[in-house]
């Protein structure tokens, strides 16, 4: 599959040399193939289906954590997050405004020093775009 081809090339190896990819705070962002798949599929009725908006925004990843995107904000910086239904985590939640783009970083199980990716996603209609709003406290 070429899009994860992409995935593994730009986060995690490339020509046998491990990605290093650090946050602004000098927090390394790990990325696992095992990933790949809650991070490019979407579930559509029970069922993990390949999402082409969020493999087209692979580059999105690396500059957006590295806060080299322009309008990019932090919604929570190292703060337990609790998900409705859910158990609260340590997380950092990136969001760009103007894409209505968001990639959510969980920290390593039993320490706050390295993170590991976790999603990211392209709010794409206005219903989910409200429910994403209200869950992360967007105005």
């Amino acid at each position: 599959m070429k899009n994860k081809e992409i995935f593994i090339k730009e986060y995690i190896i490339d020509n046998d040399i491990e990605k290093n990819i650090f946050t602004t705070d000098k927090k390394r962002v790990f990325f696992k193939e095992e990933i790949f798949d809650h991070a490019f599929t979407r579930d559509f009725t029970g069922v993990r289906i390949f999402d082409f908006y969020r493999a087209r925004r692979v580059y999105w990843i690396k500059p957006v954590i590295e806060e080299r995107v322009q309008g990019a904000t932090v919604l929570f910086k190292d703060e337990r997050y609790k998900i409705p239904g859910k158990k609260a985590k340590s997380r950092r939640i990136y969001y760009v405004p103007e894409k209505d783009y968001v990639v959510i970083l969980d920290y390593l199980t039993g320490q706050k020093k390295d993170f590991k990716f976790i999603t990211h996603y392209l709010i794409i209609n206005e219903w989910i775009k409200r429910k994403v709003k209200k869950q992360f406290g967007i105005e």
